[in-house]
């Protein structure tokens, strides 16, 4: 791979922060496409809790995505569709996607 910072060889088969892949959840090392860097990440079940969509309150599967500099929790159905991602901006801002309604 060639970025600005120079060329690296990465293995055969890497994961980029495709959060809407559940397969994500168990990678160790993330690419990040917007800058170039291939990254340790931890990643940790926090929890059940009830997540709002829509008119609806369904049960979501919370993770969290940590790296240098990056925390970011995402939300998945029981059968592991992405229901929702929120990360704080650099500037402090609160970023949040998710679906407007449960998915059927």
């Amino acid at each position: 791979m060639n970025t600005h910072d120079g060329t690296q060889a990465l293995p055969g088969c890497i994961r980029t922060f495709a959060y809407w892949d559940p397969r994500l959840l168990q990678a160790r090392r993330l690419l990040n496409t917007q800058t170039g860097k291939y990254l340790d990440v931890v990643i940790d079940f926090i929890g059940n809790e009830n997540l709002i969509l829509g008119k609806d309150s369904i049960v979501a599967k919370r993770y969290r995505l940590q790296s240098a500099n990056i925390a970011i929790d995402l939300w998945y159905s029981e059968n592991m569709q992405w229901l929702a991602l929120q990360t704080t901006t650099e500037n402090g801002n609160q970023l949040r996607y998710q679906l407007e309604q449960p998915p059927v």
